[in-house]
C-alpha cells in the first residue's frame, strides 16, 4: 500500500455556521484533488472528529430556545448526527465503499487509521480516505485528508 504521507488541507471561507454547504465544498475539493477516488465499491472514507457534530447541535438548541423549536433552521439538523458528514460525503462524491466515524483525538485517529489498514488488507477497500474535520461556527470547516492507496498518485 503507498502511502501520501503529506496532507492536503481544507479550509471554508468564510466561516459557515450552516455545515451542509462546508461538506458540500469539501465534496467538490474531494472530487477535483482525488477524482480517481470518487464514483467507487472501493474507496473508503475514515472520518475522525473531535466535535462530531457537538457544535452543530449547540447552535441547532440554541436557534430553538431563542426562536421556539418551529422556527430552527431544519437544514442544521442531519449535522447533530455524528456519522452523518461522513455519509453525506460519501453520496456527494459517489463514494460507495465503507464509512465510518470516528470521535476523539490521537486514539480515535488511531484507531481510524487500524480500521483502514484491515479493510484495506481483508479487500474491502483499494483506497481510503482519512480525513481529520473540525467544525467550528466562528472558523468554519477544516479538514486534513490523507489517501492510502494501492492506486493513488
Amino acid at each position: 500500500m503507498k502511502k501520501d504521507l503529506l496532507y492536503k488541507e481544507f479550509h471554508t471561507i468564510p466561516p459557515d455556521p450552516v455545515y451542509e454547504a462546508g461538506i458540500v465544498e469539501l465534496a467538490e475539493f474531494i472530487k477535483k484533488e482525488y477524482p480517481s477516488l470518487c464514483n467507487k465499491e472501493t474507496t473508503g472514507i475514515y472520518l475522525v472528529s473531535e466535535d462530531a457534530g457537538a457544535e452543530a447541535s449547540v447552535s441547532l438548541w440554541r436557534e430553538a430556545l431563542a426562536n421556539t423549536p418551529r422556527f430552527a433552521n431544519p437544514s442544521a439538523f442531519p449535522f447533530t448526527v455524528p456519522c452523518s458528514s461522513a455519509g453525506y460525503l460519501s453520496i456527494l462524491c459517489g463514494i460507495q465503499g465503507p464509512n465510518y466515524t470516528y470521535f476523539g483525538k490521537k486514539e480515535a485517529l488511531e484507531y481510524a487509521k487500524e480500521e483502514m489498514r484491515s479493510d484495506y488488507l481483508d479487500g474491502i477497500i483499494d483506497t481510503g480516505l482519512l480525513i481529520q474535520l473540525e467544525m467550528n461556527a466562528e472558523r468554519g470547516l477544516k479538514a486534513l485528508i490523507q489517501v492510502l492507496s494501492s492506486l493513488h498518485r
